[in-house]
Parts: structure tokens; C-alpha cells; sequence
């Protein structure tokens, strides 16, 4: 839930830059913290395929693939 409730405060901010009641860095701090949440969501995702690879690389047989559900939850964090 961390990165929908940043993208709603960065477009709270933004709206809220348009009218002129913060100052434009607030809107840049916003931005940056939201692009900070999905890079770090990307590369733990990245990490995540990676050991499965391994795991399977060792083993020698496929993993089963991660269910949709999960999938999503993983991508909205």
C-alpha cells in the first residue's frame, strides 16, 4: 500500500502546487520519494526472479510460477 498512497500524495501535491499552496521542491521531494518506493519495489522483484532461477538452476526442475494474486500484491507494494 506504500506506493499507491505516494502516488496519491504526489498528485495531492501536484494539485496542490498548481494553486499555489506549496512550493515546487515539495512536488520534487514527492516525485523522488515515489520513484525511490518503485525502484527499490523493481529490484526486490528482480532479486526475487533471480533466486527462483538459481533454485531452479540447482535443482534442476521448474518452480511452479507465482499465482497472479501474488503477483499483483507484489507489484502494488
Amino acid at each position: 500500500g506504500i506506493i499507491p498512497q505516494t502516488r496519491t500524495g504526489l498528485e495531492s501535491s501536484l494539485s496542490a502546487y498548481q494553486v499555489g499552496k506549496i512550493d515546487f521542491l515539495s512536488v520534487l521531494n514527492n516525485a523522488s520519494t515515489l520513484l525511490n518506493y518503485e525502484t527499490e519495489r523493481d529490484r526486490r522483484l528482480a532479486d526475487y526472479q533471480k533466486a527462483i532461477a538459481q533454485i531452479e538452476q540447482i535443482t534442476g526442475s521448474f518452480l511452479q510460477p507465482v499465482p497472479f494474486e501474488l503477483r499483483k500484491e507484489l507489484q502494488d507494494e
